[in-house]
């Protein structure tokens, strides 16, 4: 209707202004509390916290070749190393600490356990048993009071003995913790069974512990003493060509999320600086050009608590453009939002990383439903945005190479107002309307 008519060139300024200022507001942040929060503890495990219970003999093994069939067809060799630990919950045993409704129980894997040298983990499966509650009111209900189980390796001596368990009151445990290590294998509360790609596989020569985070409903009475026999079942083998894996993370130990904001996206980034690190053949700082194919996402776990309601995943180029962007999904807790996937089995593309790239875990709150702030941990009402990947290929800087820890981004994240940054776009696309319809 209006071409060919004059454009005032005031106008013509207003609108390209306006144009440039919604790209920009496109991609607006709120920073909130980035480096602001620095943790005493950076601890691997996600856990900062202290405990006390008596010891008692705990750890049973056991070495079979059960393993899927599946995988027996790909690894006539496979077999379970099944890592168990035994203990008690209860008063003066097991127990919520002064700070948290939540313990950590530690345990040395015992090399004896190992069928052989050289092996590589290619996958895993809970053995989490639920137990009966002791509140009041709810006795004899199944509930479950591990909230993860991981499995490390340790770069140098473990300083923990086969046949007992430690805490953070532990000088052994403060040890492991105050040491960036490699994760080997990680299931959190309500999650599957995990293969990987055929061909990979994470090495396992290296000293190995097993870490339990446990999370006791409230009003747990501890005057009831509930035995426990916790764990993990290993599917390892000795192919040598196996190509190398490796669970990489991130977490932002920085959240603070304020009620009455409306809807936020709080992100957790793994910066390009901190990615560089993946990569043979090359530096954190400078990372040198790649002979072989270089490193890919294999398979991808978005951790979050049930505060978060949504969460997504991208990957960035160097240049800030996206290479890839995840449909949105249902945050909390069940199978779905809590297992490993590899990408092909969700649809997701081929997603191999270069050096120059950032990662992000996008979780979104709605805070108007808040009562109370929303921080970074692992109690009850604490959350987590933490992705979670196994990557793999030629072009991985294994722990042979300088990867020798999984946790690659400890506080690093920022806030989005989605409720700002739409009222602000709505306004600038009134704005722009009425301008259009002057010239009309």
């Amino acid at each position: 209707m209006w071409k060919g008519l004059p454009v005032p060139f005031d106008t013509c300024k207003k609108l390209t202004a306006a144009a440039i200022v919604l790209l920009v507001v496109s991609s607006t942040i709120l920073w909130a509390g980035h480096g602001a929060q620095e943790t005493e503890q950076t601890p691997i495990s996600f856990l900062q916290m202290e405990s006390s219970f008596r010891r008692s003999s705990l750890i049973q093994k056991q070495v079979s070749s059960s393993c899927p069939r599946k995988l027996l067809q790909l690894y006539p060799d496979c077999s379970v190393v099944s890592v168990r630990v035994d203990f008690k919950v209860g008063e003066h045993h097991v127990k919520n600490t002064d700070s948290g409704a939540l313990n950590m129980v530690y345990s040395v894997v015992d090399p004896a356990m190992l069928p052989s040298a050289g092996l590589s983990v290619i996958g895993w499966k809970d053995a989490i048993p639920e137990v009966k509650s002791t509140c009041s009111g709810e006795e004899g209900k199944s509930v479950d009071l591990v909230h993860h189980v991981n499995i490390y390796a340790h770069t140098s001596d473990l300083p923990l003995k086969v046949g007992r368990f430690y805490t953070l009151e532990d000088e052994e445990a403060q040890s492991v913790e105050a040491t960036k290590n490699r994760m080997v294998a990680s299931h959190d509360k309500g999650a599957g069974e995990y293969m990987m790609p055929f061909g990979f596989g994470v090495s396992v020569d290296d000293p190995m512990y097993m870490e339990h985070h446990l999370l006791f409903p409230h009003y747990w009475n501890f005057g009831k003493e509930i035995p426990m026999r916790s764990g993990m079942d290993l599917y390892v083998t000795s192919k040598a060509s196996m190509k190398p894996a490796a669970l990489v993370g991130a977490l932002n130990f920085g959240m603070d999320v304020m009620p009455g904001q409306g809807s936020v996206d709080y992100v957790t980034r793994l910066d390009s600086s901190k990615l560089n690190a993946i990569f043979a053949g090359g530096r954190k700082e400078a990372p040198l050009l790649l002979d072989t194919e270089p490193p890919e996402i294999l398979a991808i776990h978005l951790h979050t608590h049930d505060i978060a309601k949504e969460k997504f995943f991208e990957v960035l180029n160097p240049d800030g453009s996206v290479q890839f962007r995840s449909d949105k999904e249902k945050a909390g807790y069940g199978l779905k939002e809590q297992s490993f996937f590899n990408l092909d089995e969700i649809g997701w593309p081929r997603l191999q990383l270069q050096p120059g790239q950032q990662i992000r875990q996008h979780c979104t709150f709605q805070t108007d439903n808040l009562h109370e702030r929303v921080i970074y941990g692992l109690d009850w009402g604490q959350e987590m945005c933490a992705p979670l990947m196994v990557v793999g290929g030629a072009g991985l800087r294994d722990h042979h190479h300088g990867l020798d820890y999984s946790l690659l981004s400890e506080d690093d994240g920022f806030l989005v107002s989605l409720q700002d940054v739409g009222r602000f776009l709505q306004s600038m696309a009134r704005d722009v309307v009425q301008d259009i319809r002057r010239l009309i």
